[in-house]
């Protein structure tokens, strides 16, 4: 944002830019839901609203993120946040039809981020088998997050699953690897 404020938007005055949605998104993944909702309510009302009711749902206020998509208009996105949503209401065979309306959709190439959210979904349904199935998918089509997928809230209730942790032995040693590329030690 220091290098270019405009934040590639030219002249256009509704342009959210690059970087500063991606802020809450960073925020979300390290699990700092306020300072999430603080930048996503900073882009409103033209905000990231997947990403904004996903944390309004991790800060306990599901409904509110229901209500923030209920006029968005329908794809993978917006249907897979509102089942995480009404899982964690435990609207359990709503949620269960929306992750269907996301599979029976168009994949686009960040699918990645619509699985992540069904995985979350299956994890808050009790759903083991499909939430990792999902998660290995989330990984395998560039989302290997080790860190959110270890960390976020929804998928608390994988912990000891054998198959969860397992998946998690793989991204770590992976995320490490990374990590040492971006930073490597002396």
């Amino acid at each position: 944002l220091r290098l270019d404020p405009r934040d590639g938007c030219g002249e256009q005055i509704d342009c959210l830019g690059f970087a500063r949605p991606r802020l809450g998104r960073i925020f979300w993944y390290q699990q700092q839901f306020d300072s999430a909702l603080a930048v996503f309510e900073s882009l409103s009302p033209a905000g990231w609203f997947p990403e904004h009711a996903l944390v309004l749902g991790n800060l306990g206020r599901p409904k509110e993120g229901l209500e923030l998509l209920s006029s968005q208009r329908q794809n993978a996105d917006i249907a897979s946040v509102q089942a995480l949503l009404l899982a964690q209401l435990g609207r359990a065979t709503e949620a269960l039809t929306r992750i269907q309306t996301v599979r029976s959709g168009r994949v686009r190439s960040h699918f990645h981020h619509a699985q992540f959210n069904i995985a979350c979904a299956y994890a808050r349904l009790g759903q083991a088998r499909e939430a990792v199935e999902a998660l290995r998918a989330t990984a395998d089509n560039g989302l290997p997050n080790y860190p959110l997928f270890r960390d976020d809230p929804n998928l608390q209730s994988l912990k000891g699953n054998p198959e969860y942790e397992q998946l998690l032995g793989r991204l770590k040693t992976d995320w490490e690897r990374r990590r040492l590329l971006v930073s490597p030690q002396n």
